[in-house]
């Protein structure tokens, strides 16, 4: 499951406008469609923006915003229209030079655009307002036109200005991070945080970046002093879910996503998306299908809401309603986008709904997707059991067992456990039937090499080596058999049946070899766990 694109999300909101307070210039209204921009509510901010230019038609940095914002929702004509009314009320501001700037510099126009930057930056020299300088430089960053060069420039001259402003080397750091340049972007970010220790945007460019690079505690850290700074700041705790989800801390994951999803006015589905995965993950799946269901509401052929879906439906065992969301999901989805745990929690629901051809083809398929995922190849075994069909579960076993570096003594135990019961197969000719037996019992000796104590082990050998000596001459089963009374005699009615075969078959041998003492202790044992056995009698007679 992929996460959310990072890299855009640390440069959400630098492609609206430069966030930057300044309450001595602006307006409440407007400071308060900055911070909404800097929460990433560009909705609010835009309300916020166009309401207060409505209100004061000739407010030059009204103006300026409302085209900003509408630049930022690609609303092209209104930006220019706004830009164009200011520079005709004032046209000794430079704000509406560097909008009127960023449509040519968007519309490919560099020459007009370079004209009214400059016009801008002219009109700057002698304003106490270091601001002027990074409108500009934003303008050249975030123009799909980009001019990394010239709002270097600005940023120098915004410097030269101010160099304790916090902001200049969060631009400085954005063009190092759109350059692949992580290391100086990084280095500027912390910069920020230097010059102002409660700069809450430097942390988080920090914990985003850290995040990025995978420096786990480094990006913890940074997000934790954002909330310490402000703890409305919004955006953190869905990047700080992003984190937790990617160290497996789904818990806390899924805990902290939620407080976005509270918070924020503005969440998108793909986020609504991301939040059930994480409750997916954090295994509160029915949590999970009501957010799924939200959003399929709106988009019913999301197929990424139909996998988990189907999915949760499994873990919430409604596997009828999964098998019908895994089946939608199928349909719509592009065939390369298939995943292995797609097949096998189709195949998972398959089985539970008593389908076990196509469980088995499924998990087929999952190994197809994933060749690693060998682990199937029990699962696939465990249905043949299920149906008896032992040769064909012994063959999974074999497959499991050859896909493995270091094969477990249970999957030996299985195998032998498979081979075993398909002896019983009324249609097996004699030789086919040795041969399993041998194979059962090569598998059951690996178990008792590994585990000398493991009883049932001996036991199923016992039985198995008992069917190659039928007639108990050779004593065959007697060393599995004796190792069944000791491991088992502690417990007799915990392991009752188990002890009687072993009685029988040690007091049977032993009285073919003409040792009845030894074979009078065996039949005895055994009438004391049951009383009522007449061989135990008949044998006791015989040898009295």
């Amino acid at each position: 499951m992929k996460t959310v694109g990072k890299k855009s999300i640390i440069k959400l909101g630098i492609a609206c406008m430069c966030i930057f307070n300044f309450s001595t210039l602006y307006s409440q209204d407007i400071e308060k469609g900055l911070r909404s921009l800097e929460l990433e509510q560009k909705q609010k901010a835009k309300s916020i923006f166009l309401n207060f230019a409505k209100q004061n038609p000739t407010n030059v940095m009204a103006l300026y915003y409302a085209g900003e914002i509408s630049f930022a929702f690609e609303k092209y004509d209104s930006a220019s229209y706004y830009f164009a009314k200011g520079i005709e009320i004032d046209k000794a501001n430079p704000y509406n030079y560097i909008g009127t700037g960023r449509i040519f510099l968007h519309n490919g126009n560099k020459e007009e655009a370079r004209k009214s930057f400059d016009k801008a930056f002219n009109l700057a020299k002698g304003r106490k307002d270091v601001n002027i300088y990074l409108q500009l430089a934003e303008a050249n960053i975030v123009s799909k036109n980009k001019d990394f060069d010239q709002a270097i420039v600005y940023l120098d001259k915004a410097k030269e200005f101010d160099k304790t402003v916090s902001e200049i080397y969060i631009k400085y750091g954005n063009i190092f991070l759109d350059q692949n340049n992580a290391g100086k972007a990084l280095s500027n970010y912390e910069r920020a945080t230097e010059v102002n220790k409660s700069f809450t945007k430097g942390f988080f460019k920090i914990g985003m970046i850290s995040s990025l690079a995978r420096m786990y505690p480094e990006a913890l850290a940074a997000f934790q002093n954002v909330i310490t700074l402000d703890s409305n700041y919004i955006p953190v705790y869905r990047e700080l879910g992003e984190l937790y989800f990617m160290a497996q801390k789904y818990d806390k994951a899924s805990e902290t996503y939620s407080k976005y999803i509270q918070k924020t006015e503005e969440y998108t589905m793909d986020e609504r998306v991301r939040y059930a995965y994480m409750l997916f993950f954090d295994k509160k799946y029915d949590k999970a299908k009501v957010e799924m269901n939200e959003v399929l509401k709106k988009d019913s052929n999301n197929v990424t809401l139909l996998r988990l879906q189907g999915y949760s439906s499994c873990e919430t065992k409604d596997y009828k309603k999964g098998l019908y969301y895994m089946d939608r999901f199928f349909k719509l989805v592009d065939k390369k986008k298939i995943l292995s745990s797609d097949y096998e929690y189709t195949a998972r629901l398959y089985k539970e709904t008593g389908s076990d051809s196509l469980a088995i083809v499924n998990y087929k398929q999952a190994m197809i997707s994933d060749s690693t995922r060998t682990d199937f190849y029990k699962d696939i075994a465990d249905i043949y059991n299920k149906k008896k069909e032992y040769k064909n579960a012994a063959d999974n076993y074999e497959l499991l067992i050859k896909s493995t570096q270091s094969p477990l003594t249970s999957q030996y135990f299985s195998l032998g456990k498979a081979y075993y019961f398909a002896t019983f197969d009324a249609k097996l000719d004699s030789l086919t039937k040795r041969s399993y037996l041998v194979l059962a019992d090569s598998a059951f000796s690996k178990v008792n090499v590994a585990k000398p104590d493991y009883a049932q082990a001996h036991f199923y050998r016992a039985g198995v080596r008992a069917q190659l000596d039928p007639e108990s001459t050779a004593g065959l089963a007697k060393p599995q058999y004796e190792m069944v009374v000791k491991l088992y005699e502690g417990a007799p009615e915990k392991n009752k049946a188990a002890l009687i075969e072993a009685y029988q078959y040690l007091g049977y041998y032993y009285y073919l070899q003409k040792d009845n003492a030894t074979s009078k202790t065996f039949w005895e044992k055994l009438l004391v766990l049951d009383p009522n056995d007449k061989q135990a009698k008949e044998v006791l007679k015989v040898i009295k």
